[in-house]
């Protein structure tokens, strides 16, 4: 039995129906079948061989990139909230490219680095110790 404020209760019947009481919403996820998100695996990236070193980091880190075009490309980092934290945009071109992020104001913590071009959307986990 449930005594918290903010308690809540689910279930489930013995023919798969959801079964829930209480205040607050649920949205079930069925895994099993194709959804739209799904073609997002089909798009082709024209970023390869990603690499972020030092990870984990104390002061600054480095992510680098293979790019097969000249491509404006905007790195965003935030924080376990969702919250940007920096972000610098840049001209990716053919080969390799890096940019350094200075972590040395930041709290010791996991944050989340988006590489995001028109043709790629990718994140990354990135430790600060």
């Amino acid at each position: 039995m449930c005594t918290s404020t903010f308690c809540d209760s689910l279930g489930m019947d013995s023919s798969g129906i959801l079964l829930k009481s209480g205040a607050f919403s649920c949205t079930v996820l069925d895994l099993t079948k194709p959804s739209i998100a799904s073609g997002v695996n089909s798009l082709t990236s024209n970023i390869e061989n990603v690499k972020i070193y030092p990870n984990p980091s104390r002061s600054n880190t480095t992510i680098s990139w293979t790019h097969t075009k000249t491509e404006a490309v905007t790195l965003k980092l935030f924080n376990l909230a969702g919250n940007e934290i920096q972000s610098k945009s840049l001209l990716s071109n053919p080969g390799e490219n890096s940019e350094k992020f200075d972590l040395s104001n930041l709290a010791n913590s996991i944050y989340f680095l988006q590489n995001l071009s028109q043709s790629n959307n990718q994140i990354y986990k990135l430790i600060k110790n």
